[in-house]
């Protein structure tokens, strides 16, 4: 069944999957709690020439078709990450016309559990690209959760999807997730996701400026944000397990289609902050 997304104008649109079902709720955006971090127990401006290696580690250079056969066309370098005045920078670039993909990936040491998650961004353009910011259980643990921020389309900046994967163990048995687009409706199709058009307007894509984009993990619910606006949130199967905050920008036919003429390389995922307030501070 497919959500009436006019029900939910000015309001949070609720997620239940019982066989990837959702539901919208009548309750207003005015009535839901306010998203924010005040005493932030993790911050990260990225002002530095380099990045704060007791925060955040590069992650591998292999091919991720390893990893999962969704992941991308990409390798991971160092070569990919830059900081500096203008904060952090993933770039990817080809090694040569035509040839292979290089671009970043960064991923937290630490690992948080509950609390306020935070990413002031701007986002690439180009067809096939696949910028994330995201958490889940570390890498060297089990799969026991993953919470997806922002998972955008480099074929339409207008849009991005936000997702919440139960997983146990490595699986999962459904998702929840909302397609958001801030400028009518998007080209890109997400079926199984509900949608969400009309709940935030911006005069420009998400390539142009920064935004603030957030997500609030409590025990018995998850609710996501865009610039202190809730437009999704989930309350069955939240994950109990510590996440850490990964960061990267991939190119994926299987993701947003095959690149075209609209990508010209290098494209850059900029990120000038990322803020996180444990327990609601």
């Amino acid at each position: 069944m497919k959500p009436d997304i006019d029900q939910a104008k000015s309001g949070v649109i609720y997620a239940s999957l019982a066989s990837i079902v959702f539901l919208v709720a009548a309750a207003t955006a005015d009535g839901a709690e306010k998203p924010g971090c005040t005493i932030p127990t993790f911050e990260d401006n990225f002002l530095d020439n380099s990045l704060d290696k007791m925060k955040w580690s590069i992650l591998n250079a292999r091919k991720p078709e390893a990893e999962h056969p969704k992941s991308g066309l990409q390798n991971y370098s160092a070569n990919g990450v830059k900081t500096g005045p203008g904060g952090l920078q993933i770039v990817i670039s080809e090694k040569q016309p035509g040839s292979q993909y290089w671009s970043g990936r960064i991923g937290t040491k630490q690992a948080f559990l509950y609390g306020h998650f935070e990413f002031e961004a701007k986002l690439p353009v180009g067809r096939g690209l696949w910028p994330g910011l995201w958490m889940r259980t570390p890498t060297n643990l089990p799969l026991n959760g993953e919470i997806d921020l922002v998972e955008a389309f480099g074929s339409d900046p207008n849009a991005f999807q936000s997702t919440l994967h139960p997983w146990v163990d490595g699986r999962e048995n459904r998702q929840y997730c909302a397609l958001i687009s801030v400028r009518g409706l998007s080209t890109v199709k997400r079926p199984a996701c509900a949608t969400v058009s009309d709940k935030i307007k911006l005069s420009s894509n998400l390539s142009k400026d920064f935004h603030t984009y957030a997500v609030d993990w409590k025990p018995d619910q998850i609710t996501w944000s865009l610039d202190g606006i809730p437009y999704f949130s989930v309350r069955e199967e939240i994950p109990a397990s510590p996440m850490a905050i990964f960061i990267n920008l991939a190119i994926s036919p299987l993701h947003d289609g095959a690149s075209d003429e609209s990508l010209r390389l290098p494209q850059i995922l900029a990120v000038r902050k990322v803020r996180v307030c444990e327990g609601f501070n």
